[in-house]
């Protein structure tokens, strides 16, 4: 199989699912201006969410001498076939990771801090 060759593209694709940034901002604002300790502390999460996320990226990915990485052609079609699937169509065990990602968001918005 071959090989998928990143630098820090980003994914260009339908997202109609979700809310755009002009739509979370202006949701957020009609709020009333909630705590912004709790926002910094769901960006925490959501930052080691990510961060975690780039952990097992370039864990499976190889490094080239240029600097650059390189995912297997395998792990770029399970990745592509899986940002594509809707997470009600997900088998059960990709939902349960998903989960448990949202359960790190829930616990901080219940005033628990556990990142882990």
């Amino acid at each position: 199989m071959g090989s998928f060759n990143f630098r820090c593209s980003v994914y260009n694709g339908s997202y109609s699912d979700y809310l755009t940034m002009s739509e979370a901002t202006e949701s957020r604002r009609s709020s009333d201006e909630e705590s912004p300790i709790l926002r910094d502390k769901l960006a925490e999460v959501q930052h080691a969410i990510w961060a975690h996320w780039m952990n097992h990226l370039f864990g499976v990915s190889t490094r080239n001498d240029d600097g650059s990485y390189t995912i297997s052609a395998e792990k770029a079609e399970q990745w592509i076939r899986q940002m594509n699937t809707p997470y009600t169509e997900l088998p059960d065990n990709q939902k349960e990771s998903d989960r448990e990602q949202a359960d790190k968001v829930l616990a901080t918005s219940e005033g628990k801090t556990s990142l882990k």
